[in-house]
């Protein structure tokens, strides 16, 4: 009966289609990539439920002796890929289906990307969860963000490519000389993560008790609400002008995020600030800084040259590696002086472009920007 229950619930989540694309070029695992601007046959596969096969892959199931989902899985899967038989597959480390497809038609060409950034502190977690997936780490090609991030995932067998974030690099966003926003704030709410529970006890006033550097992940939000403050304090003094980039907004983030939850949060934490329905890409572009505790997407706006401030404790600039000085700098700020804070971000405000540029040519940040993914799409091209 638990296994029904299991598998209603999967299928709770998925769209049902009954028609099933043929002789694909090119196959995305996925919601990661939204769009692949290539002039190739290109299907992402993400929640669509296939009848026709789902049927097939249950009768095999049945008839094989003992019902599992696992087992249900990988049939269905093998099924779907067999059919819609793509060249190339791409893939990221998180959902581990390029390892699980190489595994499955080791012809076929499969190129993992990087998705989350990692370091020494997390290289443990990366390896139980890919260990977990009892796929062999095998891939044609890798593409990842920079030289560190190379390092740290050698223990997967593939030819490397350092090209930046794949996300990152695909989106393209409208340049805006007059910006609509002062700043804006990256919000990281959530209400979960995996299946641990966020916990959010009070805000400001708990920030004090945080014990540096051992702040928990489930502490962020009340160190976020520290950083929310501190917004909420310069927009009365000085007239600004705040956005935030909601993290129920995010494809990526959804399942972890409520947005009622989230817009509660944030309103106990800001009184005035605007929201939009476009994406933080664009909504970066709007705005003259973003402000981020530990997200990827600020790295991913900082190798765009955006003004991004990242306000962090010790543990995180473990995480967060060299792109972060070792001591406070333009855009890094470690510690829960608000005043001192305040002042970081006023001035971050005031830095001109050119000084920016410079600044960050001069700590040599590391992390690539390939606008339009060249590198990945020459290879596609190449192998196709």
């Amino acid at each position: 009966m638990s296994k029904l229950i299991n598998l209603f619930k999967l299928f709770t989540k998925k769209k049902f289609y009954i028609r099933i694309p043929k002789d694909i070029d090119v196959l995305i695992f996925g919601k990661t990539i939204k769009s692949f601007n290539l002039k190739k046959k290109i299907f992402i596969l993400d929640n669509q439920i296939f009848i026709l096969i789902l049927f097939k892959s249950l009768i095999k199931n049945i008839l094989s002796g003992s019902f599992s989902l696992s087992k249900l899985n990988n049939i269905y899967f093998y099924e779907t890929i067999k059919i819609i038989s793509p060249k190339i597959a791409l893939g990221n480390e998180i959902n581990m289906n390029i390892f699980k497809f190489k595994k499955f038609f080791p012809e076929k060409i499969a190129i993992a990307y990087q998705c989350v950034q990692w370091s020494n502190l997390l290289r443990g977690t990366l390896k139980r969860h890919i260990k977990n997936s009892k796929y062999p780490l095998i891939c044609d090609y890798f593409f990842v963000y920079d030289q560190k991030s190379k390092k740290l995932l050698n223990f997967v067998k593939s030819k490397f490519i350092i090209s930046g974030s794949v996300r990152n690099n695909e989106i393209i966003t409208k340049k805006k000389r007059k910006k609509k926003y002062d700043i804006m704030f990256i919000s990281e709410y959530r209400d979960k993560i995996g299946r641990e529970k966020l916990k959010y006890e009070g805000g400001i006033n708990k920030v004090n008790e945080l014990k540096l550097p051992h702040i928990l992940i489930s502490e962020s939000l009340t160190f976020q609400s520290f950083i929310l403050k501190a917004l909420n304090e310069i927009q009365k003094e000085n007239n600004l002008k705040i956005c935030i980039a909601l993290a129920s907004n995010r494809d990526e983030k959804k399942d972890n995020v409520d947005s009622k939850n989230e817009e509660k949060f944030l309103k106990e934490n800001i009184k005035e600030y605007y929201t939009e329905p476009i994406s933080s890409y664009q909504l970066a572009e709007n705005s003259k800084i973003s402000i981020t505790f530990m997200s990827t997407l600020g790295k991913e706006l900082l190798s765009r040259n955006h003004k991004v401030m990242f306000v962090l404790y010790s543990k995180f600039k473990l995480i967060n590696g060299k792109y972060l000085p070792n001591s406070s700098g333009e855009y890094w700020y470690e510690g829960k002086n608000i005043s001192q804070l305040k002042k970081k971000i006023l001035n971050l405000i005031k830095i001109n472009e050119k000084k920016w540029t410079n600044y960050l040519n001069k700590k040599n940040i590391g992390y690539s920007y390939d606008k339009g993914n060249k590198k990945l799409k020459e290879l596609i091209l190449k192998l196709c």
